[in-house]
């Protein structure tokens, strides 16, 4: 199973007229609101705040392995939900699988497995992110691997606000440890692995509370853990930011995005 998880990694109401001058209060809620948005996008993303930030284009063909027929199902038919939402298609006829992830008790040895082996040139960042895949102690870890002109091709720009490169995501790995993810509940799963999949956040541990993927370092509630307000805007900031801005840019797209939403982060 090790070497096939390594060749698939390889190949992988109207408006008043007149409108009140907002008082100094509103002006502060509205001041922390915006940064309070800043500090969930740059939690998200990657620590090198130049990078641009890839995403899928058009289609998602996910597979899920190590879970019985009908909790893959579940799981497949949660993503797919969420990223039709998004405007991808999920599932065109024919497709290959794009996103593979697995369901296993040693989630860790195939991580460390895949690190030492690892069959594909990465450069120096890519290796830095399969060492990070591979030590993470957290439940579930991912990797992705992407193409920097799967947006249409590269081109030459002279703009300080573009780039050539027009990132697409065209593989990610997902691990889960079985032993690792405790009660919950496989809506819960499946929701946080949407935003895992589709978000492609950075590989860390110290999550936003307004996410889900705090799920595992939070107290349990009483309420389920599902995909908040705040990933649902996200998500929708970062598939309609402009694919050849800089990493900046898409950040500041993504919050403006969420700010119109009207959701808010704490």
């Amino acid at each position: 199973m090790l070497k096939s998880l390594a060749i698939t990694l390889a190949l992988l109401g109207a408006p008043s007229s007149i409108t009140a001058a907002p008082s100094d209060g509103d002006l502060v809620v509205e001041g922390r609101k915006r940064e309070a948005l800043q500090e969930f996008v740059q939690a998200l993303t990657d620590a090198d705040r130049t990078r641009q930030l890839a995403r899928w284009n058009r289609a998602i063909c996910p597979s899920i392995v190590g879970v019985d027929e009908g909790q893959a199902a579940l799981i497949e038919q949660n993503i797919a939900r969420v990223a039709e939402s998004l405007g991808l298609q999920a599932y065109p006829q024919g497709c290959p699988t794009t996103m593979l992830i697995v369901f296993d008790n040693e989630a860790q040895a195939i991580g460390a497995a895949l690190a030492k082996n690892q069959t594909v040139f990465l450069g120096q960042q890519g290796r830095d992110r399969l060492i990070d895949f591979a030590e993470t102690k957290n439940p579930v870890r991912w990797i992705s691997l992407s193409d920097p002109c799967g947006f249409g091709g590269c081109t030459l720009t002279g703009s300080r606000l573009s780039k050539s490169e027009r990132p697409a995501i065209n593989m990610m790995l997902v691990l889960v440890d079985g032993q690792e993810i405790g009660a919950f509940g496989l809506y819960e799963i499946s929701d946080y692995l949407s935003m895992v999949v589709l978000g492609n956040p950075v590989l860390g541990e110290a999550w936003p509370n307004t996410s889900i993927l705090s799920m595992f370092s939070r107290k349990r509630e009483d309420q389920p853990f599902l995909l908040t307000d705040n990933d649902r805007a996200y998500l929708a900031g970062l598939y309609t930011s402009r694919t050849d801005a800089t990493g900046p840019i898409q950040r500041r797209s993504i919050v403006e995005k969420m700010t119109n939403s009207g959701e808010q982060s704490e």
